[in-house]
């Protein structure tokens, strides 16, 4: 317990000043030091670990890529169609793979692909963060953070009072039914509270801009659950509690964004939808 005060005293001023305080040039520096030390993580935790040589090459090429679209193309049409296909890919497969996993034991040698599945994933977030700040800031992507932390503070809470159903035994068996549907009635009224605090943004003026944001919100903290869950299966095949240890008594910095990536995306996608119409 002193482990986790001590390191989120220091991650939390961090991370908010990251976000409130920091140039463009500095945030953009952060995000791409979170995001290669989330691929070395990830890569760890698949076989081709073993092989320093693919490690490190797995670790540079999403940090050349993610450094390129969050410096150099964080705006473009390309960068754009990146989003779209790494969003489209993971939210279409991490389901199914959650899904089928009781089913069958997924092999090892298939690592390729889910690796492959993780790096697309990074790229489509370090496109979609820069799309959330630019539509509403270091203030506004903050507060959206906060919807998924009182997703997670209510599924835990209700789900410690309440849970009896199992979520998905086998990969996470501590989440339960009821605390996931606490959580997102939670996270939904605070939604509903964001919504009133930006309810003067351009984006979300009209009534159809708010219901498409509050709908597109409740998807997005639904992804985060699953892609929570999607860690908790890499770190069950990996046979580690944790995805890292640089943050003492908080696990790896995957274990803390594992939710964000996601949901970030989706909301991406939803000010991009927006724009549109």
């Amino acid at each position: 317990m002193k482990q986790r005060i001590i390191s989120a005293l220091i991650a939390i001023p961090l991370f908010i000043s990251m976000l409130l305080l920091a140039p463009v040039g500095l945030f953009k520096l952060f995000w791409l030091a979170t995001l290669g030390l989330t691929a070395y993580e990830v890569g760890k935790m698949f076989d081709f670990a073993l092989r320093p040589s693919n490690l490190w090459m797995y670790v540079g090429l999403n940090g050349l890529l993610s450094a390129a679209l969050l410096f150099f193309f964080p705006l473009t049409a390309a960068a754009t169609g990146i989003l779209y296909i790494g969003a489209l890919l993971w939210l279409l497969a991490v389901p199914y793979v959650l899904k089928t996993y009781r089913f069958q034991v997924l092999s090892k040698g298939r690592d390729r692909y889910f690796a492959l599945l993780c790096l697309i994933f990074h790229l489509a977030f370090a496109v979609a963060v820069m799309r959330v700040y630019q539509a509403v800031a270091g203030i506004g992507l903050l507060t959206l953070l906060v919807l998924i932390w009182a997703s997670d503070a209510g599924a835990y809470f209700i789900g410690r009072q309440i849970g009896k159903t199992p979520f998905s035994p086998q990969i996470s068996p501590n989440k339960t039914w009821e605390g996931f549907v606490g959580g997102l009635l939670l996270a939904a009224l605070c939604t509903l509270l964001w919504l009133f605090c930006f309810s003067d943004h351009p984006l979300l003026q009209s009534f159809s801009a708010k219901i498409l944001f509050f709908v597109s919100s409740l998807a997005a903290l639904v992804y985060a659950a699953l892609g929570d869950l999607y860690e908790s299966l890499l770190k069950r095949r990996a046979g580690v509690k944790d995805s890292g240890r640089i943050m003492p008594g908080h696990g790896g910095v995957y274990d803390r964004i594992d939710s964000w990536l996601p949901a970030i995306v989706i909301w991406a996608l939803t000010f991009e939808w927006l724009r549109m119409i």
